[in-house]
């Protein structure tokens, strides 16, 4: 009698047990399902028929020579805050610094007022290693008006077939970059 109770006890934990891991299972493929959805949804898709060339002192990078990998492109001016880095920061070295994939330009947006040597060397002592090369351009620059770029902080991730994916606030350009990275 007691061996047929212990019998229908360890049935029942052994159903529940089952049933909560298929329940687990099907709520992550159905999260990446939604996100890859979302993702999909708001996809831009422009196709960058321009060169897109950014140069300083050390680095010159075409972008559509960047082949099989992600372009995180960081445009920012001085009225930026600190708290943007921060948040690109914390992400950069928990999700992206290891990833060979991607490669992230932080871009300084001056105007004709500013003097962008300052501004520059300014956030070269804060943000670290972020970012693979770090530019100069003027607000007026030839190539971020084709990149439609017009406001500050704005992130523009392209993706390996040379399309801009993303235009947008830097969170959601990371989160779109790390849907892009991890989920595709």
């Amino acid at each position: 009698m007691n061996n047929l109770k212990i019998f229908k006890q360890m049935k029942k934990i052994v159903f529940y047990s089952v049933a909560f891991l298929l329940l687990l299972v099907a709520s992550v493929f159905i999260r990446g399902r939604y996100i890859q959805w979302t993702f999909n949804k708001n996809l831009i898709n422009e196709v960058i028929d321009y060169p897109v060339i950014f140069q300083n002192a050390t680095h010159v990078i075409d972008v559509s020579q960047l082949e099989d990998k992600f372009v995180f492109l960081y445009c920012w001016d001085s009225n930026c805050t600190d708290r943007d880095m921060a948040e690109f920061q914390k992400i950069f070295d928990t999700r992206l610094k290891q990833d060979s994939r991607i490669n992230l330009y932080a871009i300084f947006c001056y105007s004709d007022t500013e003097d962008d040597s300052l501004n520059m060397s300014d956030v070269i002592e804060k943000d670290g290693d972020i970012f693979t090369a770090e530019f100069s351009l003027n607000k007026s620059d030839n190539v971020l008006k084709q990149l439609k770029t017009d406001s500050w902080p704005t992130a523009l991730v392209v993706n390996k077939e040379r399309n801009i994916i993303f235009r947008g606030s830097v969170s959601l350009a990371i989160k779109y970059m790390l849907a892009s990275t991890y989920i595709l």
